[in-house]
Order: C-alpha cells, then sequence, then structure tokens
C-alpha cells in the first residue's frame, strides 16, 4: 500500500494535527497498544540512548495470544500510561529517534486508512482533537478526495459484488444519517430498515420507551462501562447520579434519567448536531456496513444502535452539569475509546442481536428513550 494514492477523506482531515502535549487525555491513556512481531524485535533491537533503552526493554509483554500481526502489548505504567509518554505529554521513542521508529498505530493513529473496498481514510473518534473539529462545526461532513500515502501491506480484496456495492450503500446511509428534517434517532432507525428488508416494520415508529433504554444502558454500563480505563469515571458517575444498582432500575433512578436528559437538552440545544457530526465519522470510519468484523448489514446496524445508546448516554448524563464543548469532547473521546479500541461493536451486536433479541418495535421504542420520554418529554 506504498506510495501516494488518492483517497475519500472527511473534509476536516486537512486540518487534522495531533495536539501533543497540549491533549487533556492521550491515546497513550487507557488503550492496550499492539505491536507486530517485526516491530517488537525491532524496537528491542534498535539503537539508542542507555535511558529509552531501559525504558523499552520492560516497556512491552507478549499477548496472550500472540499472532504476527498482534504479538505483543505496550505495558502500562502505574498510572495507566505508556512508559515512554513523557511528562511533557511528548513520546520519548519519537523525541529521540523520529516518527518513522513508532509502531505503526502509534504513527498513524488517529487515521485509519483502509483499501478493501476503495481508497477512505478518516480520523478516530476516540482522538481529542478529532472530536473538537467534529464538534466545532455545524455544517454536515462532506467527503472529499485527496492525495496521501501511506506506508502498508495491501489488505486483502473485497468480493467483486461488494466492491460494486459499496459505494451505494455508503452513499444511502450518509445520506439518511444526515437528513436534518428528522430527529436523529429516527434516522438511526430508518437507515435499520432501509439495510435490512426483513425489518421493514421499523418504520412504523413507537412511543419512546425510555424505561426499556435505561435497563440496557445500565447494564451495558456495569458489564463494560465500569470495567474499562477509558470511560470508568464517566460510568461510575452514571451510576451515582442516576442512583443505579444491579437491579433493574426503579422509579427513581428513571426520574433522574429524565431529569438529566431535559438539562443536558436545555444546556445544548445543539446536541443533535453534536451527535450527528460524532455518528456519522464513526460510520465512515468503520466502512459501515461492511466491516470486517460483523456478520451482515443487521447485525452491523445492531452494532450501530449500540454505539449510538452508549455514546448519548454518556454524553447526555455528564453533560447535563458539565455542558462545556471542552467537557463534551472529553466525555465522547473516552466513549469512543471503548468503543474504537475494544470489542464494543461486536458485543452490542450479540446482545442486542442474540440474547435480547427485541423486536423491530420495541428496540426502536428504545432507541427513542435514550433521549426521549413518552408523550415527547425530556
Amino acid at each position: 500500500m506504498g506510495g501516494m494514492r488518492e483517497y475519500v477523506v472527511p473534509d476536516y482531515y486537512g486540518e487534522f494535527e495531533c495536539k501533543g502535549g497540549a491533549c487533556r487525555r492521550t491515546c497513550c491513556q487507557g488503550w492496550p497498544i499492539s505491536l507486530s512481531m517485526g516491530e517488537y524485535f525491532r524496537l528491542l533491537g534498535m539503537d539508542c540512548s542507555p535511558e529509552l533503552r531501559r525504558k523499552l526493554d520492560g516497556a512491552f509483554h507478549l499477548a496472550d495470544v500472540p499472532t504476527p500481526e498482534r504479538y505483543a502489548q505496550i505495558s502500562p505504567n502505574w498510572r495507566g500510561d505508556c512508559p515512554l509518554h513523557l511528562e511533557n505529554g511528548y513520546c520519548q521513542l519519537q523525541c529521540e529517534c523520529g516518527p518513522a521508529a513508532l509502531s505503526t498505530i502509534c504513527r498513524l493513529y488517529p487515521r485509519s486508512p483502509r483499501t478493501a473496498f476503495g481508497n477512505e481514510c478518516a480520523c478516530s473518534n476516540s482522538c481529542e482533537r478529532t472530536m473538537e473539529l467534529l464538534f466545532g462545526r455545524t455544517q454536515p461532513l462532506r467527503f472529499v478526495k485527496t492525495p496521501l500515502e501511506f506506508d502498508l501491506p495491501d489488505p486483502p480484496d473485497a468480493p467483486a459484488d461488494l466492491k460494486q456495492r459499496y459505494p451505494q450503500v455508503r452513499r444511502m446511509c450518509m445520506e439518511m444519517l444526515q437528513d436534518r428534517a428528522l430527529p436523529l434517532p429516527v434516522r438511526l432507525i430508518r437507515l435499520g430498515a432501509a439495510l435490512d428488508e426483513a425489518h421493514a416494520g421499523m418504520r412504523e415508529l413507537p412511543a419512546p420507551d425510555d424505561a426499556s433504554a435505561l435497563s440496557f444502558l445500565s447494564h451495558i454500563n456495569r458489564s463494560f462501562g465500569l470495567n474499562s480505563a477509558s470511560v470508568c469515571d464517566y460510568a461510575r458517575y452514571a451510576v451515582d447520579r442516576l442512583g443505579l444498582t444491579e437491579d433493574e432500575p426503579g422509579e427513581s433512578s428513571l426520574r433522574a434519567f429524565r431529569e438529566v436528559r431535559r438539562r443536558f437538552r436545555e444546556n445544548r440545544p445543539d446536541w443533535e448536531i453534536l451527535f450527528e457530526q460524532a455518528l456519522v465519522n464513526h460510520v465512515f470510519y468503520e466502512s459501515f456496513p461492511f466491516s470486517d468484523r460483523l456478520e451482515g448489514p443487521w447485525d452491523e446496524f445492531l452494532s450501530l444502535a449500540g454505539v449510538y445508546a452508549y455514546f448519548a448516554f454518556l454524553t447526555a448524563v455528564w453533560g447535563a452539569e458539565h455542558p462545556e464543548t471542552a467537557e463534551l469532547v472529553n466525555v465522547a473521546s473516552a466513549a469512543f475509546r471503548l468503543i474504537d479500541h475494544s470489542a464494543f461493536d461486536f458485543n452490542m451486536a450479540v446482545i442486542l442481536g442474540r440474547r435480547l433479541r427485541l423486536g423491530d418495535r420495541a428496540l426502536a421504542g428504545m432507541l427513542l428513550g435514550v433521549m426521549e420520554s413518552p408523550g415527547g418529554a425530556a
């Protein structure tokens, strides 16, 4: 994949620049960054200063099930940080040996070039600077072509029929998610119906079911959020703020949920635009609905539904008392560190599709209930 090629990118891409030491929460924190076998042995044998050599010798451990592509991982220090991360926010390896010395993930992040269906590249929502660019705009994302160069091996080629369908389906997804004539949850639900005709019944929208939404979100928060270094602080805040326990949420928790949503929507009347920007960028970044993790369009939709629900939940609960854009950037990028750097998307498809087995109307009611109450009350 070496050499200059033309890529389709979101129109913010040219503005992106790493914040370096100015980043409030760097990508090194709370993320088990992996290395290939070649990168691991190259770094262990690299010629460098004695101080950096000592750090490199203890900076990695072998993966539990090592493969040539994912052979080793960075071992966080007692603060959950990369041992090569300097106090000024920069990477000691990059400072001393240059960007070419970095592993592929560290060198490219938050960029994600993809070529299986067509040349595309976006920046991950898990990056603070990406979220600042997204939350700093009101116009819908546009996608433009630009020349880029990446030194990566070519991935396996996609089936010809999928490559042919890819541009049309992707265009449909973006257009439906950016149709501001409809509330964002309604756009999402109708996208699901469009992706799988067997679920066309979702076009008949039920009343929002925020009790079902809170039940689902409480379970996800307990199972994933509290156990994630990326979002545990926000997850714990949600537990305390809503009075959530291991039991089903009661009436007091539901009242608190309705109140924080009301306050959030009141404080940030632009919330739907912010959520749209994050969701559309995520869809583009993940090659939705053609990711390599899931089995088909409906599983892809269930994954996206879970992503929207939990991202919106954490952001609204935190944002009710912390509505400043910088605070929303912090919680949103933390949520996507869990979403983008773990099997969260796959787990959402499994839970919604195989464990809960919600019917179309129940699923639609739950998605509407993430940000709405029956009767339209916030």
